[in-house]
């Protein structure tokens, strides 16, 4: 008891110097803590990108393990894990350079006239020089936190188990085991969430992809393979996505053949009615775990907080909070039917002893 009233004064002491010495220092606490921000954002964003990476390479290993260890999955080591991380970047960088070369394609080089371009660069040569000095430094500095990064996630991808258990032995280190067990639940309830719902939203939106390709081929709409991409993209964000790659392909359509356009609005629709009765339930379905009327309103409160990328992370965000609080709603209703059944037995046995003591005094 003493030395937890000591403790609570030390910690009340350092706490009181540290708040003076902020509130005395303000410019030079805020400088150190930007310097400590930049220092941690390579590993704040190589354990974003492990975290995505790691739900297609999860898929890919364990495809791999059937295929090669059928009979002793338990032999796969390290390698195996490797060639599934080579093989998501693999499909990252055919996926990126696809889309590049469609990008490209769409740009009408014959219309561009390069000796107006040409004349207005040489004209303002001087005035562009300083932008483009800052915009140089500013693309190496974007390109090595990259780099750190990516180098970062790839660890933590190799050796995910090895820092699981290191994280896992941290926290039981410092806090109490029913507390752990509480922590340590709710993160692995994030990991699952986040993990089913991406990997049942990429698989989505390639078959959507697929589909909306093979259907605009054959009715031959132009820019087939743009609109198919850009619906897989587009796929990801619910309910608005369908619109908006549907707008947008109507758009570039509407401009070589008003006909096609009101073609390509038929068949889209059609595609995506398909899509949203027949392959969305089963390929994506219940993986997260949330109603739709939940599924709703964490888009609607999502995209008005943050955006686009609200609408996107909200739905497993509201699935973990929607779980959470289902799996504490339950426990209170057992609890609950416990002590009622305990008072009831206790009830039962005070009868049961007064009826003993009636019959006795009889």
């Amino acid at each position: 008891m003493e030395r937890q009233k000591q403790r609570f004064a030390a910690v009340l002491v350092f706490g009181g110097i540290a708040f003076y010495f902020g509130l005395t220092h303000f410019n030079t606490v805020t400088h150190w803590i930007s310097g400590l921000a930049g220092l941690c954002t390579p590993a704040v964003i190589g354990g974003i990108i492990a975290f995505l990476l790691n739900v297609p390479m999860t898929a890919i290993e364990n495809g791999l393990k059937k295929l090669l260890y059928r009979r002793h999955p338990e032999k796969a080591g390290k390698a195996l894990r490797m060639l599934s991380l080579l093989l998501t970047f693999v499909c990252i960088i055919v996926v990126d350079t696809t889309w590049m070369e469609q990008q490209l394609a769409a740009i009408d080089l014959a219309a561009i006239d390069f000796k107006e371009l040409a004349s207005q660069m040489i004209t303002g040569a001087s005035s562009m020089l300083g932008t483009l000095v800052g915009a140089v430094s500013a693309t190496i500095s974007v390109l090595g936190n990259a780099l750190f990064s990516t180098v970062i996630a790839l660890y933590i991808l190799i050796d995910k188990e090895n820092l699981s258990r290191q994280c896992r032995k941290l926290l039981y280190a410092f806090v109490r085991p029913e507390l752990g067990d509480k922590i340590w639940h709710v993160g692995s309830l994030i990991r699952e969430v986040f993990g089913k719902f991406l990997g049942g939203q990429s698989i989505e939106s390639c078959v959507l992809g697929i589909l909306m390709f093979i259907a605009l081929s054959v009715f031959r709409i132009p820019y087939a393979s743009l609109i198919a991409v850009l619906t897989a993209v587009c796929a990801f964000i619910p309910y608005i996505g369908a619109f908006l790659s549907c707008g947008i392909g109507v758009a570039l359509i509407l401009l070589v053949n008003p006909l096609q356009a009101v073609l390509c609005l038929v068949v889209y629709q059609v595609v995506q009615f398909i899509e949203n009765q027949f392959i969305y339930p089963h390929v994506v379905g219940s993986s997260v775990g949330l109603e739709p009327l939940w599924t709703i309103i964490a888009v609607l409160v999502g995209g008005a907080a943050f955006g686009i990328l609200g609408m996107i992370f909200f739905i497993p965000v509201m699935a973990v909070v929607y779980t959470l609080l289902k799996e504490t709603v339950n426990a209170r209703i057992e609890r609950q039917k416990a002590a009622l059944q305990a008072e009831t037995m206790d009830q039962i046995i005070e009868q049961a002893i007064e009826t003993e003591e009636e019959e006795s005094e009889d």
